[in-house]
């Protein structure tokens, strides 16, 4: 298992009645062995989630080419790197405000 994407809402929040641990979803897999995961912190505009879904996994797989011999595929130890270019070009639209697009985080490798 490699690369978790979460797009969902509060996927890596807490609970305030733990508020000493770290368990949330993205957390719990990482514990279960994935070793990048994408989650965000509290709620996200709908509007949101597929254009940072769609940015990020565009950034991924630019350069792969899974008929070539042998298959050159996406290098996942970007991942943070893709989260960070969605979140910025999410940011240069017009008029999004900064809970728009602050709760998207990457959590491992």
């Amino acid at each position: 298992m490699s690369l978790a994407f979460l797009g969902a809402c509060e996927t890596a929040k807490g609970h305030k009645a733990t508020p000493d641990e770290a368990m949330h979803l993205a957390a719990t897999l990482l514990f279960a062995g994935f070793r990048g995961i994408v989650a965000t912190m509290w709620a996200m505009n709908d509007l949101d989630g597929p254009k940072i879904a769609d940015s990020f996994y565009e950034h991924l797989f630019k350069n792969c080419d899974p008929n070539s011999t042998p298959p050159v595929l996406p290098d996942l130890k970007q991942a943070a790197k893709a989260l960070h270019i969605a979140v910025n070009k999410l940011r240069e639209e017009p008029d999004i405000l900064f809970r728009r697009w602050v709760p998207f985080v990457h959590y491992g490798l």
